[in-house]
């Protein structure tokens, strides 16, 4: 009898089990990129969070959606997992095989056009497992953050920004930046000061494209952080 593959696709813009061979989707994604001259994609902690949470949901559910039982989505889900991207991708599939599924997602053109979209940079997946059945949950990002760092001082917040590469990035423009702590081919970390007054605040981050500034990230600076921070 034939294995059977169900896939899902869904693309929003501002919109259980963890096996070993998680990685391996990713890789096989990672690998068809460069394939095809695009670049390698990073693994997002907050990606597979979500994705994690969300394929231990479908495997309780018994069902495969892109829409959970409160009508989220995968942004909203991203986001209340404390993702920063603005754009936000998912696939999902379903089949005794992750092989299957792979090969599946390659043959349809929605699926392959999202894997191979230029705009991600960062990937993130998970699997788990209902009856004879391995469910594949992958998310892409665009996010340029890679981590936060937050320090508190009398009257302010310090926060070092670590982005995913050396690359150039701008903070809502009002926002000066103090400095750059580190910077080499890998990462580069900004130092930015925030005064109490200027808080709460949601800061756009930039990227320049080719003398175009795009926004990757939205930074939320809540004033309760002066409380928590140390």
């Amino acid at each position: 009898m034939k294995s059977t593959v169900s896939i899902l696709c869904i693309f929003i813009t501002l919109n259980l089990s963890l096996f070993s061979n998680e990685p391996d989707l990713i890789s096989q994604i990672n690998d068809y990129r460069i394939s095809n001259g695009l670049d390698e994609l990073i693994i997002e902690e907050k990606l597979m969070e979500t994705a994690l949470q969300y394929a231990r949901v479908l495997a309780e559910e018994k069902r495969i959606s892109h829409v959970d039982t409160e009508g989220g989505r995968v942004l909203d889900r991203y986001r209340a997992a404390g993702g920063t991207a603005v754009t936000a991708g998912e696939i999902l599939g379903t089949s005794p095989e992750t092989e299957l599924i792979f090969e599946a997602w390659k043959e349809s053109d929605s699926h392959r056009e999202l894997i191979l979209d230029p705009k991600w940079y960062r990937i993130g997946g998970a699997l788990a497992k209902e009856g004879e059945q391995v469910i594949a949950v992958i998310l892409f990002s665009n996010s340029q953050i890679d981590e936060l760092f937050y320090k508190r001082l009398n009257n302010s917040v310090n926060v070092q920004i670590k982005t995913i590469g050396n690359i150039e990035l701008s903070f809502g423009g009002f926002l000066p930046v103090d400095s750059v702590y580190m910077k080499n081919e890998d990462i580069q970390i900004y130092q930015v000061s925030i005064f109490r007054d200027q808080l709460p605040l949601l800061i756009p981050v930039s990227r320049n494209f080719n003398g175009i500034k795009k926004i990757t990230d939205f930074l939320y600076i809540p004033d309760e952080i002066l409380n928590e921070t140390h």
